[in-house]
C-alpha cells in the first residue's frame, strides 16, 4: 500500500509534485491523484515526486511521467 507523506507543490492543471511512502518496493506506484487515498481530482503525480519505503529504498518519478527504478 502507497500512503501520502507530503504534498509538495500543487499546479494550475491539477498535478502534484509529492512525497510518498511504500510498504515494499512490489507495490503499485500511483501515477494519478485519485489513485491514491485521501486526494481526489483529475490531475497526476508529476516528476519529481519521490516514493520511500521503510528500508529506505528510493524511487523517483521521471520526466517522461514514469516511475524510475528503485535505489
Amino acid at each position: 500500500m502507497v500512503r501520502l507523506l507530503d504534498i509538495k507543490r500543487t499546479y494550475s492543471d491539477g498535478g502534484m509534485r509529492l512525497l510518498l511512502l511504500a510498504d515494499r518496493k512490489d507495490d503499485a506506484l500511483p501515477t494519478k491523484i485519485s489513485e491514491i487515498d485521501g486526494l481526489s481530482g483529475a490531475g497526476g503525480v508529476t516528476p519529481g515526486s519521490i516514493c520511500y519505503t521503510p528500508a529506505l529504498d528510493v524511487c523517483v518519478m521521471g520526466n517522461d511521467g514514469t516511475w524510475g527504478e528503485w535505489v
